[in-house]
């Protein structure tokens, strides 16, 4: 017996009443639906709608499994067309687990927050100029929309459309470049860099113009000032899977089939 829970942000008629014969189907094999306390979460949507479910219960010791009804669904563990193949494998006491660690960003506040895919300081308009620190020794300065800070988690979304690389394991995390000016006084040395799981990015933003910090395409209102560490978190969510994953195989169906 196990406690789950369930997340959408659809509410289509279809859906829901999918979602209705798939609580039926786990209760009827004496399992509890529990929204406060689950010890996993079934997210019915896409990938956007997983981020929003991990962000929602990311104060509970729980997993997740995604089963899509979105677009791409890079992370589904079935589709929601699949259900009958869910209800004749799944068995909570064999799944198997993949952890990711949170993103973490602080302003020189105090402030901080835990993204899952990426942390973003930009702007739409203008050209800024940060410069960038990695463990306290001066890298780089970058000039043009602003970086992108993204976990491995999420280097298969915005970062994978900045052409930066697909890392399989959770290690590390990526910087990118959003438009850099390129010309022959300011052509920057890199446009995307891997760092390990100790660093410590620190920027720091000198331009005035307005920008924006933002975490998971959402603006992080309560970071202020114009000085930003990012690191990799302690803190960690688990995927949970009826069998365990091939990555390659997930980013081969994903991107390639």
């Amino acid at each position: 017996m196990f406690k789950f829970g369930i997340f959408t942000n659809k509410n289509t008629p279809e859906l829901l009443n999918k979602i209705s014969c798939f609580q039926t189907f786990l209760t009827s094999k004496n399992n509890i639906k529990d929204q406060n306390n689950p010890n996993i979460v079934f997210v019915f949507g896409g990938d956007g709608c997983l981020l929003d479910a991990i962000d929602n219960f990311k104060d509970k010791n729980c997993s997740y499994m995604l089963i899509n009804s979105g677009n791409l669904g890079f992370y589904r563990e079935v589709g929601i067309d699949e259900l009958d193949k869910f209800y004749a494998e799944f068995n909570y006491d064999s799944l198997s687990y993949e952890t990711h660690h949170f993103l973490e960003v602080s302003d020189n506040y105090h402030h901080h927050f835990n993204g899952i895919n990426e942390i973003m300081i930009a702007s739409g308009i203008k050209t800024l100029d940060m410069d960038i620190s990695i463990n306290d020794q001066y890298f780089m300065t970058s000039k043009g929309n602003g970086i992108c800070i993204a976990s491995p988690f999420g280097s298969s979304g915005y970062n994978h459309s900045l052409g930066g690389p697909l890392v399989i394991e959770d290690n590390g995390f990526i910087l990118s470049l959003l438009a850099p000016i390129q010309n022959a006084r300011t052509h920057p040395a890199i446009h995307s860099l891997v760092l390990t799981n100790s660093d410590i990015l620190k920027v720091k933003v000198t331009s005035f113009y307005d920008y924006e910090v933002a975490a998971d395409m959402k603006t992080l209102h309560d970071l202020v000032g114009t000085e930003y560490t990012i690191k990799r978190s302690s803190r960690t969510f688990r995927l949970a899977h009826i069998k365990s994953v091939d990555k390659y195989q997930r980013i081969k169906r994903a991107f390639i089939d």
